[in-house]
């Protein structure tokens, strides 16, 4: 059954209607169950320590001057709670020379001096 795809996505649409219906059921189940709450807490603690180190996000910024190499980079937006399930981009970062000019607008177009 669980390979049915028919079966699936009832499944998944039955699911979905009782969420909508019961909209705050996991509120109420936390406040009513805190031992829960900080056991869960204490769990996804323990995985984001595995998962990164002691650091979910680093607050500070490299105080060596081109530190940072040119490559592919993740991007992952900033200031979401939520660890899991988040949207990242893959982007490439070019690390530009010292001598490249700070405010380039008097030597017309970008698209010309790059």
């Amino acid at each position: 059954m669980l390979t049915d795809p028919d079966y699936r996505g009832n499944q998944h649409d039955a699911q979905k209607r009782w969420r909508e219906s019961n909209k705050e059921y996991w509120r109420a189940y936390r406040a009513s169950h805190p031992d829960y709450v900080e056991r869960n807490r204490a769990l996804q603690r323990e995985r984001n320590d595995r998962r990164r180190g002691s650091l979910i996000a680093k607050r500070d910024e490299s105080s060596i001057r081109y530190s940072m190499r040119s490559g592919y980079y993740r991007l992952i937006p900033a200031g979401a709670e939520a660890i899991a399930k988040r949207d990242e981009y893959l982007v490439k970062l070019d690390v530009l020379p010292g001598a490249y000019p700070q405010n380039p607008s008097f030597l017309g177009d970008c698209k010309e001096i790059t």
